[in-house]
Order: structure tokens, then C-alpha cells, then sequence
């Protein structure tokens, strides 16, 4: 994308978020989603995700799951790290495609390869469900684990149901690794 077309994507984008909240413009959905569209036709990744998340969400009518997944997938054309990290969701839930849990992980992973440190939680949390996909809470934990160190705030791993798990041939109490982690990321 050159200088030019990224800078009248950009405008596109910001009109389109007036539009959408009514700042300085009558609140307008419609004008605030073809905007997004130009903007996301000339290859502003943000944009296609944001409109995106509109049809997940259900904030504009449509075929959302389907106009969803090809908004991701025209992000992740471009690239963008966080559109691996939908487009993921889209395999994981079966939102738009049939349910694709090793594509899932896949596109996770890269998002997580080009810096979507958030695209961890969602690893280790397929891997804890064990959902179309073998549980291996050992996995999860340590991927849980990496996430802290990430500066992730929060862990949804559910300390009751797995009071004690084995990693490495070490025994770690969940209960032990949340506030240990949380301690470190408040230091």
C-alpha cells in the first residue's frame, strides 16, 4: 500500500469510527460500515477487523459469521497479527468455516510469532478444554505460564478442577502458580 492510499484509509477509518459514536456527526451505522469497507478495500487491516468483530458481535445484520471470516481473512492477507489471531477464533468456534482446531492452533501460534501476545491465552486454553483436541493440562499450565511472563493479566485456568498438575515430573499447585504469576507481574 502506498503513502497515499494508506492515508486515505486511515481518514476512512477515523470518519467511520465518528460516524459509528456520533462524535462531531450524527450517529450512523450504515455510513460507518461503508466506510470501513473502502478503508478495508484499499488494505487497512484495522478495518477489517473491526468490521469484523461488527458482524461477530451482531452490531450490523448480515451473514455475520461468513462476512466475518472474510474480513479476517482478507487482515490476514495483509499480514496483521491480530487478524491471524480472528481468523483463529473463526476456526476454533467454527464461525464463518467448519471448526478447525489444529488450523486454529496454527494461526494462533503465528499471531503469537508476530508479537499478538493475547493469541498465548487462547493456546492454552484449547489445550486445557481439551475440545476436537487431545487436553493436556501440562501444556496448558506452561503455556498459562509463558503467558504471565508475557505481562498477560489474567488466567482463567480453573484452579478447583485441577488443584495439582504434573509438569516435567514436577508437581506445581495451581493454586501456588496463579498468585506466584500474578505476584510477578504487579513487581
Amino acid at each position: 500500500m502506498n503513502n497515499y492510499a494508506l492515508e486515505q484509509a486511515e481518514e476512512l477509518f477515523e470518519q467511520a469510527l465518528e460516524y459509528f459514536l456520533g462524535i462531531e456527526k450524527e450517529k450512523n451505522m450504515i455510513h460507518a460500515k461503508e466506510l470501513l469497507q473502502q478503508s478495508s478495500e484499499l488494505g487497512l487491516s484495522k478495518s477489517s477487523n473491526l468490521l469484523g468483530d461488527w458482524y461477530i458481535k451482531k452490531i450490523i445484520p448480515g451473514d455475520n459469521y461468513k462476512e466475518a471470516f472474510k474480513l479476517y481473512t482478507r487482515g490476514y492477507e495483509f499480514g496483521d497479527m491480530r487478524s491471524f489471531s480472528r481468523l483463529a477464533m473463526c476456526y476454533e468456534k467454527g464461525y464463518g468455516i467448519k471448526k478447525d482446531i489444529p488450523k486454529a492452533l496454527e494461526l494462533y501460534e503465528k499471531s503469537v510469532e508476530l508479537g499478538n501476545k493475547d493469541a498465548c491465552f487462547s493456546i492454552a486454553r484449547i489445550y486445557e478444554k481439551g475440545e476436537n483436541i487431545k487436553m493436556d493440562l501440562s501444556k496448558a499450565i506452561l503455556i498459562y505460564f509463558s503467558c504471565c511472563f508475557f505481562g498477560i493479566s489474567s488466567i482463567s485456568f480453573t484452579i478447583d478442577k485441577y488443584p495439582i498438575i504434573e509438569v516435567k515430573g514436577v508437581l506445581i499447585s495451581c493454586e501456588t502458580f496463579v498468585i506466584s504469576s500474578v505476584r510477578r507481574r504487579s513487581l
